[in-house]
């Protein structure tokens, strides 16, 4: 019962994962495992065995969950409604801004700030604007070389650093770069591949993409909370910029996917898209208060554990027979 409580758990973090603007930390906190994620990946080179057991089952549902989470995503709702979904992502990164900002409260307006602000804002708007215009592609056909390795890798890296860092979501950089539709297709071909034992280059860039996430989280853990203690204010003025130009990154890359249609049609759609975009911010915005209410955590972690302990006795086929069998005259429930 204990491995499918934290199979359970894992594959909630993994589909808030794979969601941009759902941190997979705030609920790993909610679920009540965050603890245990951290210290154990600190422990992975000096206890490895102890920490893969720790982990296994955590792991395996983070899996599931992200595979689950390609389906109804990837394969479905980000191909049918790119522009809807693409602004509800924008306003789920919208709503969550407050705990940075949160961070630089107090702190005098400075010029390095400001610099930091837009180089860090123009960085993404850039890339955004020059994947939809063509010059930067990152839609080509997934195969496995040397440059490609070294690209996913640094991905893999760049998603891991921004899962440390307090209120960003690696999915939000993967989406601001333009590459996080690649990647969502990686993960289908690569379960693919798993399944029908004929490992490609799926399998070698994803293999290369989670080294990157491993090694980052191992050893940029301490880099981070270095430059977070020591230049707060500005390593948090490049962030906000960073996010701010990830909601317009975002936008962009959601209006030129959209195939305009019909009058009514295209009309629909933009309805559609501005509820997503309030319905975001409301989100965003709650799991932000959600996450820094030590209360309402507490509280969460309770009732989370409840309903996964329910959950976990439902698919125990024995006690559900028992609990039949108990209101019944004869064995399964096959009397009067």
């Amino acid at each position: 019962m204990h491995k499918i409580n934290e199979i359970i758990k894992g594959f909630l973090i993994g589909i808030a994962n794979i969601i941009p603007g759902v941190s997979g930390g705030t609920l790993a906190v909610l679920v009540g495992v965050y603890d245990t994620l951290t210290y154990n990946i600190g422990q992975i080179f000096s206890h490895p065995l102890k920490a893969i057991k720790s982990l296994l089952f955590i792991i395996l549902g983070m899996v599931l969950g992200i595979v689950s989470g390609y389906f109804i995503i990837g394969k479905f709702l980000l191909l049918v409604l790119p522009l809807e979904m693409s602004f509800l992502f924008a306003g789920l990164i919208l709503g969550g801004i407050k705990e940075i900002t949160n961070e630089i409260k107090g702190y005098k307006v400075k010029t390095s700030g400001v610099i930091l602000f837009i180089f860090s804002f123009s960085i993404l708007i850039s890339l955004a604007v020059l994947k939809t215009i063509g010059i930067v592609n990152t839609t080509n056909e997934i195969s496995f070389n040397l440059i490609n390795g070294m690209i996913f890798f640094g991905l893999g890296a760049i998603s891991a650093c921004s899962m440390i860092v307090p209120g960003i979501s690696g999915s939000v950089v993967l989406l601001a770069l333009g590459y996080y539709q690649t990647i969502i297709s990686l993960i289908g071909l690569c379960a693919k591949e798993i399944f029908s034992f004929s490992f490609g280059s799926s399998t070698l860039l994803m293999l290369c993409f989670g080294l990157g996430i491993l090694l980052a989280l191992v050893f940029s853990s301490k880099l981070i909370n270095f430059f977070l203690k020591r230049f707060h204010y500005h390593t948090y003025t490049a962030i906000l910029g960073l996010i701010f130009g990830s909601i317009f990154a975002v936008g962009i890359i959601g209006i030129f996917s959209f195939v305009p249609k019909d009058i009514i049609t295209n009309i629909v759609h933009i309805v559609c898209t501005v509820i997503a975009f309030v319905l975001g911010i409301f989100l965003g915005g709650l799991m932000n208060r959600m996450n820094n209410n030590i209360d309402f955590k507490k509280e969460a972690e309770k009732i989370s554990e409840k309903a996964i302990s329910d959950l976990c006795e439902l698919l125990k086929i024995d006690s559900v027979l028992d609990e039949f069998n108990a209101h019944s005259d004869t064995p399964f429930g096959l009397g009067n």
